[in-house]
């Protein structure tokens, strides 16, 4: 096989899919569970449990807790931890307005 030809199946291939990095699935499973209403509101996410869970280090389980506070799922508290985030009868209300602002246009 020549390097032309070569060059030409390879660039047949298709791309490989990003590779997700071990906080991102770990926020991902954490994220399955909060949704899927496994780990209630209120409920404290400690890193040394969840570390151990998952068999990741405790560094790891921080970043993923801080993607998940970045997309409003979980609360941190300095000195108090990370609890899955309670939503306030305002905050639904203001979903809801949002939905029925959004929803027609769709």
């Amino acid at each position: 096989m020549t390097s032309s030809e070569l060059a030409h199946a390879l660039a047949e291939l298709p791309a490989l899919p990003p590779r997700a990095s071990t906080a991102e699935q770990a926020a991902q499973m954490l994220r399955t569970q909060i949704t899927q209403g496994h780990l209630l509101p209120g409920t404290k996410l400690r890193e040394e449990h969840v570390s151990a869970a998952l068999a990741i280090s405790r560094n790891t389980v921080r970043e993923a807790f801080q993607l998940l506070a970045h997309e409003r799922l979980v609360d941190h508290t300095p000195n108090r931890g990370v609890h899955v985030r309670t939503v306030t009868a305002d905050e639904i209300r203001a979903m809801y307005a949002t939905r029925r602002l959004v929803q027609p246009l769709a």
